[in-house]
């Protein structure tokens, strides 16, 4: 995501922006064009770009837009996607919970400059995104979750991957869409919907993105009736011509119970038996609870529900608490490993020079989500370099995990 997103989502908090679809439309930016730029997925035309820094000159962000291009950082991402309001009391998720360090409690989400420079990174291996599928580090329950909503996209199915904050649905969601479009001549059209303001996400704009994504123009003003007819239409041309249309929808847990009904509809269409419309959904642990619903149990009924927790743990088909028992299918390794990975990709060669393999353990043994990793990783970093331990040792990682024992028997 771009730094520009979370300097304009600022001025919303700020009211001095209605919001940030108001600032694409002033500039003549098509709305997925400017949102899809915002998120680092595209760039602007010549002509669009000079508006936008014209636009961005008058609302006294001081900075060029070639600075406001670069990737935000976790921290900037997560308050750009959140749009804080004035007074409003922000509720993090249950991975950020208050940190314990030696200077006090505090939360830290990100390495200093200084940070850097003493352990060698060349980048923040926890708060930035690797740059290429290649470098993606994929646990069991990535691989099982990847293979099983690719099957849905192939085979014209309707899935919900669910799973935490920070597991990395948005990741695996590209991921998929990369690899079904990887090929030349692929026979697959992959059109991707994003939740990307508090604006709710109605099925007359899923059909409106369908429209736009296939045909490359955007609608004008049409009822709902006359969208769906289109959208029949072309995929029934689309099956006619050997091709398999792919809708994605990330943040699902948050449409609404109509929206999910009209995709219910949508994935209705066919000739014969044979289906023309793969939908995958992409949602936090909440999708669980609506998709249990009485007053969705049509929809429930024909979706393929695929659930995940962390690197290594996925869903059994035990209840417990309202939500599927967690289930471990790979090794505590698979942690450490992931951690490995994220420090030789920030630079670092010999890993075991800067934190210690017991510490690389003690944080494997706080969780096995992505996020929450990045969050004790980064914050024993900060802790050792506070206290100028050239190695981030077990005690460091303890000072961030009040609730550790050392000592206490390791999970294999």
């Amino acid at each position: 995501m771009r730094l520009l997103k979370s300097k304009l989502s600022e001025l919303v908090a700020d009211r001095q922006l209605r919001s940030l679809r108001t600032m694409g439309e002033q500039c003549g930016v098509p709305r997925t064009t400017w949102f899809r730029y915002l998120d680092g997925g595209s760039g602007l035309l010549a002509g669009d770009r000079k508006r936008v820094a014209a636009a961005i000159a008058a609302l006294g962000i001081g900075e060029p837009l070639d600075e406001l291009e670069r990737e935000a950082s976790g921290d900037q991402a997560a308050y750009a996607n959140e749009i804080i309001r004035p007074g409003q009391q922000v509720m993090l998720p249950a991975a950020f919970d208050p940190i314990k360090t030696c200077t006090g409690e505090r939360r830290r989400f990100m390495l200093s400059v200084a940070v850097r420079q003493r352990y060698g990174f060349n980048r923040d291996p926890f708060s930035q995104d690797v740059g290429a599928f290649s470098e993606v580090f994929f646990g069991p329950a990535h691989r099982a979750a990847f293979d099983a909503m690719l099957d849905a996209a192939k085979y014209s199915g309707f899935a919900a991957l669910i799973a935490e904050v920070g597991f990395g649905k948005t990741i695996l969601r590209k991921a998929i869409g990369d690899t079904l479009k990887a090929k030349s001549g692929s026979p697959y059209v992959v059109c991707n919907v994003e939740q990307l303001t508090r604006e709710r996400l109605t099925t007359s704009r899923i059909l409106d993105e369908l429209i736009t994504d296939i045909t490359g123009v955007r609608p004008m003003s049409l009822d709902e009736t006359t969208r769906t007819r289109k959208v029949r239409t072309l995929l029934e041309t689309f099956h006619q011509q050997g091709k398999q249309v792919v809708l994605t929808i990330d943040e699902a847990h948050v449409l609404p119970h109509q929206t999910l009904r009209g995709l219910k509809r949508l994935y209705e269409i066919e000739s014969g038996l044979v289906k023309h419309l793969s939908i995958l959904l992409f949602g936090q642990l909440q999708l669980w609870q609506r998709l249990r619903s009485p007053d969705l149990e049509e929809v429930t009924s024909r979706v393929q529900i695929v659930m995940a927790y962390g690197l290594r743990t996925v869903a059994s088909g035990k209840i417990e608490d309202g939500i599927p028992e967690r289930k471990v299918i790979g090794k505590r390794a698979v942690v450490c490993e992931y951690i490995r990975k994220r420090l030789e990709w920030a630079g670092v060669r010999d890993w075991t020079r800067i934190i210690e393999p017991k510490a690389v353990d003690a944080i494997a043994d706080a969780g096995d989500v992505p996020l929450r990793i990045h969050t004790l990783a980064t914050s024993a970093f900060n802790v050792a370099f506070e206290a100028e331990h050239d190695c981030v040792t077990v005690e460091d990682v303890d000072h961030c995990r009040p609730e550790a024992r050392p000592g206490s028997k390791k999970e294999e």
